[in-house]
């Protein structure tokens, strides 16, 4: 999977795959499974709770 097939931040859709799919913005991950490949979430809810647990909240600016 490549950044030009998935919409959005953090949780970002494939629309190849039509697929949630979850990356840490910070580090450029993307969460993998036990198999190495993208996990994979089929609602924004699942994928957006997975991705707030994968890239903790960094220092505040404001």
């Amino acid at each position: 999977m490549t950044d030009a097939r998935a919409d959005g931040y953090g949780v970002r859709w494939d629309r190849g795959a039509r697929c949630w799919r979850v990356r840490n913005e910070v580090t450029g991950e993307w969460l993998l499974g036990d198999d190495g490949e993208p996990r994979a979430w089929s609602d924004f809810t699942t994928a957006d709770i997975a991705y707030r647990e994968f890239q903790p909240a960094g220092p505040r600016t404001w």
